[in-house]
């Protein structure tokens, strides 16, 4: 997994560029087994116009909770029907 800031600022003030990353199991086609979150992190940077130099700022990483993952699990569920995901505890 790799991503980097780009200048994706245009004519805003600020841009905030935040993404949820999970790591999770990997089910066996053999097994009934349903996708299960190991660990969950946030991460991303923020693009700012400070005299039309347009800096760029990375944002702290941080170990995100078993909420996050619950919160997205109605999207996940919607995107990948297919897939069986574990609300995590």
């Amino acid at each position: 997994m790799f991503d980097a800031p780009c200048r994706n600022l245009g004519d805003n003030y600020e841009l905030k560029w935040i993404a949820d990353t999970f790591l999770t199991t990997v089910p066996l086609r053999a097994r009934d087994e349903r996708i299960r979150r190991l660990l969950g992190f946030r991460w991303g940077y923020r693009e700012y116009d400070e005299g039309a130099k347009k800096p760029l700022a990375i944002l702290p990483l941080e170990v995100t909770g078993v909420d996050v993952w619950n919160d997205h699990l109605p999207l996940l569920e919607g995107l990948f029907s297919e897939w069986r995901f574990s609300r995590a505890q």
